[in-house]
């Protein structure tokens, strides 16, 4: 766990059997759009959130400039990676069998405030998000921008057997583009 964090690093690290979230960073200075620096690489993240099901999640990010990529997530009761904030980059990233818990929240989760702009989801493969059977309503997409989301751009990334690609709960100037999404 990073906080008010600059130019740090986890990297290629394995994250397994925890009881609560994984990795939390946070840095940057939204005010000035100072940038952090901060990266989460090469990181294997899974069978996490055994005792707190919900908001344990994989990559926790928050604050501008966090780089979160080429990390393989899967085995998690919530959300694989929660965004808030400016300018972060999710890239090159492999999720799967997440949300296993819980419906309304996303493998991909970048929570409402239609100043955070500026985000960037882009060649991830996220497969096999499905909202639980014991769960009677409710959604799990593999992208999911909640309540006023703006000025997002999801592009290049690969969605198969998801209960939605990408859901966009409001907002505005949000870039969905050349994604491919089956079953």
């Amino acid at each position: 766990s990073f906080v008010d964090s600059t130019n740090c690093s986890i990297e290629t690290s394995t994250l397994s059997n925890l009881g609560d979230g994984a990795i939390w960073v946070e840095g940057g200075v939204r005010t000035t759009l100072t940038l952090s620096g901060n990266k989460v690489k090469n990181n294997t993240i899974s069978d996490i959130g055994l005792w707190r099901f919900t908001h344990s999640y994989g990559v926790y990010a928050k604050g501008v400039d966090n780089y979160i990529a080429h990390n393989e997530i899967s085995t998690v009761p919530h959300q694989a990676i929660y965004v808030t904030g400016n300018n972060n980059i999710v890239e090159y990233n492999e999720i799967s069998y997440v949300c296993l818990q819980t419906s309304d929240a996303g493998a991909i989760y970048l929570w409402f405030d239609w100043s955070e702009r500026g985000n960037i989801i882009r060649y991830n493969y996220v497969h096999n998000v499905t909202r639980p059977t014991f769960i009677a309503a409710g959604i799990v997409p593999a992208v999911y921008l909640d309540a006023a989301k703006c000025g997002t751009l999801i592009y290049g990334n690969i969605f198969d057997i998801v209960d939605r690609g990408v859901y966009v709960n409001g907002g505005r100037d949000n870039i969905i583009a050349n994604n491919i999404i089956t079953n």
